[in-house]
């Protein structure tokens, strides 16, 4: 709390040692040094996120595709299943006429028409 209180005289007094300016124009030149590190791995961050969500999208795109081409296996499927059953009821009916002909004609051999 007295460090809040008190105040400073920003004048350059003698109890300033000469070569504490330098040491700290010096810290100020690594803290530069360490942030532009740091922007440059922050950019470099940047572009490797940007082709990430270039291949994501990519990807994302293929799925739809994928979804796009399951969508007409699956119609397609529906309509071989609308082929197979009325061919389900031609064979039905075909089997009943083979049936009713085999009996007419064996109905004719033994003399019973």
């Amino acid at each position: 709390m007295n460090a809040v209180m008190h105040k400073y005289d920003m004048t350059e007094d003698a109890d300033m040692p000469a070569n504490e300016d330098n040491t700290l124009g010096m810290q100020v030149a690594e803290l530069r040094s360490d942030v532009r590190h740091i922007q440059s791995d922050v950019t470099d961050i940047k572009a490797d996120q940007r082709v990430t969500h270039q291949r994501i999208e990519s990807l994302r795109e293929r799925f739809d595709r994928v979804d796009e081409k399951f969508d007409s296996v699956k119609k397609e499927i529906g309509e071989i299943k609308d082929i197979l059953a009325s061919a389900k009821v031609w064979a039905l009916g075909l089997y009943f006429t083979l049936a009713g002909s085999l009996l007419y004609v064996l109905a004719r051999a033994l003399k019973w028409l």
